[in-house]
C-alpha cells in the first residue's frame, strides 16, 4: 500500500559471475540472502534450491530496517552494514560484512560511543556517497556522517546533527558531488489539518563542524499534505 520500510531489500551482483549470479538480501528478524541465477529456466532466471533464506545476521541482535552497501575498494568485493535497533543491547552499532568469491566474511560489530536517539524504526535510511568515502544514518530528528575506508572497512563519525526543527525525518539522498545532502521531512500532529512535507538541504562541506552544517539548513521545498505526500 505504499506504507513499506525503507531498506528491507538489497539486490548484489556476486563478486564472481557478475552478469548471472545475484544475491538477493531481505531482513526478516536478521539478514538473509537467496542466490538467484540469470542463467536457469532457459536465461529467464531462477532461485537456486540451495540457497534460499540462508541467514547470515545475528539472530540475538535486534535491527533496524536499515541496510546498504557499497564496493569494496579492489572494485570486486562488497562491503555490507547494518544498523542494530535502539532496543539491542549494546543499544546502538553497526554490522558489517565482507562479501568475497569465498563467501561472507563476518558480521563484525561496530560499537558506537555517540548517536542520533531514536524510539522507533520506521524513520530514515543509510547510504554511501557515490564514491563510497562517506556513510551517511539519516534518523527520526537527526543525522550521522561518518567517513570510510573502502579497502580496511573502517568507520569514523565525523558529524552529528541534531534536534532538526521537524517532527520527522523521512529519507536522505546525497549531491553527485557529495557535498550537499537532501532530506525530505514531514511534520505531523495526530488529528490536525495543517501537516506539511517538504526537502531540507544541508552542507557537507563544513564537516567536522556539525554546528556549521546546521547553521546551512536551507529549505528547497515545502507543501501542505496530510498523508505523506512527497
Amino acid at each position: 500500500q505504499g506504507n513499506g520500510f525503507m531498506d528491507w531489500v538489497l539486490l548484489l551482483p556476486a563478486p564472481i559471475n557478475l552478469d548471472t549470479l545475484f544475491y538477493l538480501f531481505t531482513l526478516d528478524t536478521t539478514l538473509s540472502y537467496t542466490l538467484i541465477d540469470r542463467r536457469l529456466r532457459d536465461g529467464t532466471g531462477g532461485i537456486l534450491d540451495s540457497a534460499i533464506n540462508v541467514l547470515i545476521g545475528d539472530t540475538l541482535i535486534s535491527l533496524d530496517t536499515k541496510l546498504t552497501s557499497v564496493r569494496h575498494g579492489n572494485g570486486r568485493d562488497w562491503w555490507i552494514f547494518m544498523r542494530t535497533s535502539w532496543s539491542a543491547d549494546p543499544p546502538i552499532m553497526f554490522l558489517r560484512w565482507l562479501l568475497t568469491p569465498s563467501g561472507f566474511e563476518g558480521p563484525d560489530y561496530i560499537e558506537l560511543t555517540d548517536w542520533v536517539e531514536e524510539e522507533t524504526y520506521y524513520f530514515g535510511n543509510m547510504f554511501f556517497s557515490q564514491n563510497g568515502d562517506r556513510l551517511i544514518v539519516i534518523e527520526e530528528t537527526g543525522f550521522e556522517v561518518y567517513s570510510f575506508d573502502r579497502c580496511s572497512g573502517e568507520l569514523e563519525q565525523i558529524g552529528i546533527i541534531e534536534d532538526i526543527p521537524v517532527t520527522r525525518l523521512w529519507y536522505g539522498a546525497l549531491s553527485a558531488s557529495g557535498q550537499k545532502l537532501y532530506i525530505i521531512y514531514h511534520n505531523f500532529i495526530e488529528g490536525s489539518t495543517e501537516n506539511n512535507s517538504g526537502i531540507l538541504q544541508y552542507d557537507l562541506g563544513f564537516l567536522p563542524d556539525s554546528y556549521a552544517v546546521k547553521e546551512s539548513e536551507s529549505l528547497v521545498f515545502e507543501e501542505d499534505y496530510n498523508n505523506y505526500g512527497i
